[in-house]
């Protein structure tokens, strides 16, 4: 099962790849091990763990590409037709305190199928435990299709400094019919 182990110093392990820098150190530690559980249950696609990460009630909301899911019992309705998450390993994880039982988390991704993800979580202290209140998931990017780009990288190409091309990102192929 993958998931985090809570390091000693600015870096994290993810099964066995560790991240530099990827690790706030002023986390509180409740808080990285109920975030490790929700990594841990989405990569499992546990349910019932899912289920009690986010808070009870109607004021639970989650939004993605497809619309906004507003109440838990919407979203617990919602994981049960989803099937589960693509195998990821987190990158990075942004800690902000919004105040003495409340913080935003951000996670950036990197699916190993290809493309990047990031989520945005506010995380809520209630009653001793730590919960979700409010999520959001766009899109994940998608990986280079290697089949169409030799030469892969972001931007493919730095676009004219100057000129009528200034500013856009064009590839040659959309320029010039390529026999």
């Amino acid at each position: 099962m993958r998931g985090f182990v809570r390091p000693t110093s600015r870096s994290w392990t993810v099964t066995d790849v560790t991240v530099p820098g990827g690790f706030p150190d002023d986390i509180p530690a409740d808080l990285f091990t109920a975030f490790d559980a929700y990594e841990r249950a989405i990569l499992a696609n546990d349910l019932d763990a899912l289920d009690a990460a986010f808070a009870p009630g109607e004021g639970t909301i989650r939004a993605d590409g497809a619309g906004l899911l507003v109440g838990h019992d919407a979203i617990s309705a919602f994981r049960v037709t989803r099937g589960g998450v693509a195998p990821r390993t987190i990158e990075r994880l942004e800690y902000r305190p919004l105040g003495p039982d409340i913080a935003l988390l951000v996670a950036e991704s990197r699916f190993h199928g290809g493309g990047r993800g990031i989520q945005t979580q506010v995380w809520q202290r209630i009653d001793g435990q730590w919960l979700i209140t409010a999520a959001h998931v766009p899109p994940r990017t998608p990986a280079f299709d290697r089949s169409i780009w030799r030469s892969v990288g972001d931007p493919l190409w730095q676009g004219a400094w100057e000129g009528p091309l200034a500013g856009l990102t064009v590839a040659v192929k959309d320029l010039f019919a390529l026999t």
